[in-house]
């Protein structure tokens, strides 16, 4: 899958995007096409997981993005209901599996790393 950064006016960004991203904290450029490594439905919003211009992985939401290739490798799996948070999860196992794996994601534990830049480098045949 394959998004493109949006201009934003990141004055009219809608009210439940707001609390996740800041224009000095949100380090994306306009136009530039990002691969999106998963998708998550957090608290109502949806994010795209993609490598940021800083070169970290970031669960950004999507409404920052256009959808340029909604085309998802072979091996993603989703899992719904994770929490009460947490409506879903859809992305590689070490990542989707369950609400451990993506909390691993989300805060950067070394091991979700390490597999992550393993599947960045390799693709999905690296899990």
């Amino acid at each position: 899958m394959k998004v493109q950064a949006k201009e934003l006016d990141w004055n009219n960004l809608p009210e439940n995007v707001r609390p996740f991203v800041s224009k000095s904290q949100t380090f994306i450029s306009a136009r530039k096409e990002y691969e999106v490594y998963a998708v998550s439905l957090y608290r109502k919003v949806l994010f795209c997981l993609v490598v940021d211009d800083l070169g970290a992985p970031e669960f950004l939401p999507c409404v920052l993005f256009v959808v340029m290739s909604k085309t998802v490798p072979h091996d993603w799996i989703c899992s719904a209901q994770l929490d009460e948070d947490v409506d879903l999860v859809l992305g590689p196992e070490f990542i989707a599996r369950d609400l451990l794996a993506y909390s691993a994601m989300i805060d950067h534990e070394t091991q979700a790393l390490d597999l992550f830049w393993d599947r960045v480098t390799r693709g999905p045949e690296a899990g």
